[in-house]
């Protein structure tokens, strides 16, 4: 007897041609860039990003970042997933005069889907 779910199609939620998104500024090892992510209106989930302002070759693997981490969150995996599978370094940091362990984004990736994370309401965390 097949499995049932072996005969299932993929299916990618596409979103509308006009939609809400949200816009904030990233950095990453002191290179700024944007994020943009396209929310669905209905869902008010996370389902395309897009990243500008880097330069060079930082802006073309954001770029193309981007184009996978859309396909990913349309196909269906939770932001919470991806930024799990993320690399984090840690670091130690000045808070109220006293030294606290914290994480960052191992690469600008990482540093995007933390921003996902950020905009995500439907994620637990905020992705750093």
């Amino acid at each position: 007897m097949k499995d049932a779910s072996a005969n299932m199609e993929p299916h990618r939620r596409r979103l509308p041609a006009r939609r809400p998104s949200i816009t904030c500024q990233v950095e990453w090892q002191g290179q700024a860039f944007t994020v943009t992510v396209g929310i669905d209106p209905i869902t008010g989930q996370p389902l395309e990003v897009f990243a500008g302002e880097a330069k060079g070759q930082m802006l073309a693997t954001i770029g193309d970042a981007c184009v996978a981490l859309s396909l990913a969150m349309q196909y269906g995996a939770p932001v919470a997933e991806l930024a799990k599978s993320m690399g984090q370094v840690p670091e130690w940091v000045l808070d109220g005069g006293e030294m606290v362990e914290t994480v960052r984004s191992a690469s600008p990736i990482g540093a995007v889907v933390a921003a996902i994370m950020r905009v995500d309401k439907n994620s637990e965390g905020d992705g750093e």
